[in-house]
């Protein structure tokens, strides 16, 4: 029988946990991050501005280029490559109207193998007439513990810098 060394055994139950990680499954899409602000603007002229998603370049520090794929109206299943600056460079993702509730909210699926996120908008009255609230939540559709053990943690912390910059500057347009 041959012997069987402590490293050896080691490295089986290193594998074996990281097998369970991948293998087991959260039964929700982990939140990524989650920012709001408040905009000196009624909730129609809000929305009617973060509709206009060729204009994302203008607010945020991330979205390089958008570029609609249809001549179609704002809704559900109009699609963009959306340019995004990413750790890794700049990279073109497929993004979708994932919902869309006028006046209220609207999401978008994108093609991002890692993360795979959904990003959701949601804009509500403020808590004086004249004020709305934005929030913008990211989740992720990768749902497997190991995921969340790795690089979730990472993914939010460098997301959640740029997300309080765009809602900044979004708000200083917003008020000009």
């Amino acid at each position: 029988m041959a012997d069987i060394s402590l490293t050896q055994v080691g490295v089986v139950i290193i594998v074996t946990a990281i097998a369970l990680l991948y293998q087991l499954e959260l039964d929700y899409d982990p939140l990524i991050v989650q920012r709001s602000a408040v905009v000196a603007r009624n909730t129609d002229d809000v929305f009617k501005y973060l509709k206009e998603v060729v204009d994302y370049p203008k607010w945020t520090g991330f979205v390089h280029h958008v570029e609609p794929l249809d001549n179609s109206a704002f809704g559900i299943g109009k699609s963009y490559h959306v340019h995004l600056r990413v750790p890794t460079g700049l990279n073109r993702y497929h993004t979708l109207v994932r919902t869309y509730t006028p006046n209220s909210e609207l999401a978008f699926d994108l093609d991002m193998d890692l993360l795979q996120p959904i990003v959701v908008i949601e804009v509500t009255e403020g808590a004086k007439p004249g004020l709305s609230k934005v929030s913008l939540s990211i989740y992720s559709q990768r749902r497997s513990y190991l995921f969340r053990s790795t690089i979730l943690p990472v993914a939010r912390f460098v997301i959640t810098g740029h997300l309080q910059g765009a809602l900044f500057h979004m708000k200083l347009l917003m008020q000009q």
